[in-house]
């Protein structure tokens, strides 16, 4: 598993933030709070911007597929809009 230290490595996130890839341009970065665990969805888009696509709070250890299919039509859309 590619897991690293977002503070260090990924984009400016706090300690403790993790991201790992998940599926094709989909990242995964887990945020860590005082009301649980959450997850974000990004990839990164034109240039060095990074788009977040979803936003949960984590339930179970692995990422739910319909998470990683609504983020990766959330993916197809912004793409296709960036082409208009």
């Amino acid at each position: 598993m590619d897991y690293r230290i977002a503070g260090k490595h990924g984009a400016g996130a706090g300690p403790g933030t993790y991201v790992k890839p998940l599926e094709g341009k989909l990242w995964e970065m887990h945020l860590h709070g005082r009301d649980g665990s959450a997850r974000a969805l990004y990839f990164a888009h034109v240039g060095r911007r990074l788009c977040v696509v979803r936003v949960f709070m984590k339930k179970t250890q692995k990422t739910p597929r319909r998470e990683i299919e609504l983020a990766l039509r959330r993916i197809a859309q912004v793409e296709r809009d960036e082409d208009v």
